[in-house]
């Protein structure tokens, strides 16, 4: 486990609007390379557990 501590603004938010779809955009300030590098990282892992959960619910999965 990583964790850095960054500067940044949030750029806007959505709430989900009931849909489970729900997040923040966020500009972060400065980072030097060892916070880019977990921030990387940690974005890559979300993206590899997103695809695990669609593929999971996936039609043809569904209708199994």
């Amino acid at each position: 486990m990583s964790t850095c501590e960054l500067q940044g603004r949030v750029l806007y938010m959505h709430s989900g609007g009931g849909f489970g779809v729900f997040g923040m955009g966020v500009l972060f300030e400065e980072m030097d390379a060892e916070q880019h590098s977990a921030i990387e990282s940690w974005l890559r892992e979300l993206a590899k557990q997103s695809k695990r959960e669609l593929a999971k619910n996936s039609p043809a999965q569904l209708k199994g």
